[in-house]
């Protein structure tokens, strides 16, 4: 009876092990500070993705990267060493020569849509229909895509390293405007306006250009990347990613869409967007 036992407890020690070492893990860079709600949004349609496509990576976890101030702008860098798994991001043509995308928009467009951070005593020079935001300045992170996109098409832009740089700028007036995507405007103002309680959201006028936002994978792992495009696929037919965009805390305000019907909205052209951008499947992108 002994042995019987014995050889039951090693069976079922094999099997757990066996278990958890078939259990694939999805190395991620963890949150950056202030940013765990919109983490965890990018984190559960990964995993419901890959549980939607029931291949290899059904029943994945997620391994955080710490976030280091060496990681900033090296993210690439990361896929390609294998560092981290998968990366979520606006798309370019830079990118998608280093790394696989997804070409599933996981913000289905809203990354595009930009409201801005002023200091409130522009906000009546800003609402006149006259007003030229080209004649203005923005301010803008120096190495992020924005910068360029806005640089080409002729707007003027005070760009900095440093993200809090740019409202501090804008208080002081030396930059008229801030460009936030509509989902981040709110939250980045409370957070700015502990320092600097003049600053205001202005959307009015909005800025639009196609922006879509993606996850990558390095070229190499091809297997996630298409588990991650079948599963997206589903929550796409399905309506899910839609509903989570209505429900989720970091853009549920953003809904009933007709309350944008009113707002002015400047078009731009992105130049640094890859010719295979499904731009006419008019499933995957909200319009106002």
């Amino acid at each position: 009876m002994f042995g019987l036992i014995r050889n039951s407890l090693l069976l079922l020690t094999l099997l757990i092990c066996a278990n958890a070492r078939g259990a694939a893990e999805i190395s991620v860079l963890g949150p950056q500070v202030g940013e765990a709600e919109r983490q965890a949004y990018f984190e559960h349609i990964l995993l419901s993705a890959l549980q939607l496509a029931k291949g290899k990576y059904a029943d994945a976890s997620i391994e955080h990267v710490p976030y280091t101030d060496a990681a900033r702008g090296g993210m690439i860098r990361l896929i390609q060493q294998g560092v981290i798994d998968v990366y979520w991001t606006a798309t370019s043509r830079e990118r998608e020569r280093k790394m696989l995308p997804v070409r599933l928009p996981l913000m289905q467009g809203l990354l595009g849509y930009r409201v801005s951070i002023v200091h409130r005593d522009s906000i009546e020079i800003l609402k006149q229909p006259g007003t030229d935001l080209k004649a203005l300045t923005a301010c803008q992170v120096r190495f992020w895509p924005d910068t360029d996109i806005l640089l080409s098409n002729e707007f003027n832009v005070a760009s900095v390293n440093d993200f809090h740089k740019n409202f501090e700028l804008t208080y002081k007036k030396r930059c008229d405007f801030f460009p936030r995507a509509i989902f981040e405007g709110k939250t980045d103002l409370a957070m700015a306006r502990t320092s600097y309680p003049e600053l205001a959201l202005f959307d009015d006028v909005m800025l639009y250009y196609p922006y879509p936002l993606y996850f990558f994978t390095a070229h190499e792992n091809r297997q996630l990347n298409a588990e991650i495009a079948r599963g997206l696929e589903l929550m796409i037919s399905s309506g899910e990613l839609r509903q989570l965009l209505e429900k989720n805390t970091m853009t549920k305000h953003l809904f009933p869409l007709t309350q944008w019907q009113s707002k002015r909205i400047i078009q731009l052209n992105n130049p640094l967007l890859p010719e295979a951008t499904p731009l006419d499947d008019a499933r995957l992108w909200i319009r106002f």
